[in-house]
This record gives C-alpha cells, structure tokens and sequence, in this order.
C-alpha cells in the first residue's frame, strides 16, 4: 500500500463561474471536499503542480488540512477537459480509516503470454482499472495481474485473479482483463483475386459492336 500523500488545498470564496476560470488561467484547479459526516461541502483550490506532483507520486490516500484539521481523503471524481484533457476540477471524499471504502486502482500486467512469446499472438488488454472495496490503509497501488499462462485464443477474467489480502473485487467477475487473438500476418492482408476468362475487354468491344449494329439496322 502507497503511504498517505499530503496535499496542500486552498479555502475558496468565490464561486461564479467568471472566479472559477480566473482561478485555471493562475495555474488554480477548483475543486469541492465533502465526506460522509459533513453537512455542506467545502469549496477549495490547488496548485495545478502540487495536483500533478499527488498523482505521480502513486497515492490512493491523501491527508489534507481542512478547517484547520488534518484530515484523510480520497479523490472521488475528477473532470477533465474534453480536448486538451486539462483537470478542470476534483472532488475529495474524507474517509475514516476504519470504514471500507469502493475505490478503482490500476491494473498491471507481468509476464510474457505464451500465446504471444511461443504462438506469435496479440495480446488485448480490456481492463485497464478494477474496482474494489477495503479499507483506506488497505488500498494497494495496484492489482498484479500474471498473464504468462494465457494460450492462443484464452482469455483471464476478473474471477481468475487472487486479490491482495484484505482486498475485495467488486467487479463483475465475468468481465474479461486480458486476451490473446491469433496475429494477422502478410499473408491474411493479401486480396486473392479472380480472373474471369470468359470476359475480355475485346468481347466487350464486340458486344458493343453488335448491339450498335442492330440498332443502326432498326433505324
């Protein structure tokens, strides 16, 4: 499990959308904290380089000071923008370490495939997160997913993997993570085609010819 990262967040007043872009044209990223025990949510901003600094640092709890208390936190939703994929905003989730929480963590695969190292397959990674449920000291940075058993034409599901201990899977476990399909080589992109030795251009020409020749005679 990654230790708690400690983030620096910013009380914030003004909320109408014309102080919400001058806040991203500073380098600001608004964002809300709420948390299961609180009565309203509390408006915050964050140093678009403290934000980027928390998510390479490869956290999933957060300790931040709000109302002058240190609290833990999860980042529960984060809006990005459609183009350019800029965080326009994020929402903190305050937890209590002794309550289980629903979180998604990346996957990440070991191993070589046989499928691919010995049959010359691809390999399709479907899910890239998995979602869980444990509590916030129990959240692992990652699940280890060993895909070297898979053969040509195999898939592994979300039910064939072992969860760290004290670590639920909450996905559905029919939902496939990973798959190998045979390669496509020179040979499957080659178009075959058919010759027709019945037809020549000369028949055509022929044909025309014949079909010109009855018309001129109806006339």
């Amino acid at each position: 499990m990654a230790d708690a990262y400690k983030i620096v967040v910013h009380k914030r007043d003004e909320m109408g959308s014309r102080d919400v872009k001058n806040l991203r044209k500073e380098g600001k990223i608004p964002g809300v904290y709420y948390s299961s025990d609180s009565k309203s949510s509390i408006p915050f901003y964050m140093i678009d380089a403290d934000l980027t600094g928390a998510f390479k640092s490869g956290a999933h709890l957060y300790q931040v000071s709000v109302g002058g208390k240190m609290r833990n936190v999860i980042f529960k939703e984060i809006q990005y923008h459609p183009v350019t994929d800029d965080i326009l905003h994020v929402d903190i989730y305050g937890v209590s370490l002794k309550e289980k929480i629903d979180i998604k963590v990346p996957v990440h695969l070991i191993g070589e495939a046989k499928g691919v190292s010995i049959d010359g397959g691809h390999l399709t990674q479907s899910l890239n997160d998995i979602e869980i449920k444990c509590l916030p000291t129990k959240i692992p940075e990652f699940i280890e997913v060993d895909v070297s058993e898979i053969g040509i034409s195999e898939s592994l599901y979300v039910r064939d993997i072992t969860p760290p201990e004290d670590v639920e899977l909450t996905t559905q476990e029919d939902i496939v993570i990973v798959s190998i399909t045979h390669g496509i080589s020179d040979s499957d992109l080659e178009t075959e085609v058919v010759e027709d030795e019945e037809f020549t251009f000369d028949d055509t020409d022929d044909e025309k010819s014949d079909d010109e020749e009855s018309s001129s005679d109806k006339e």
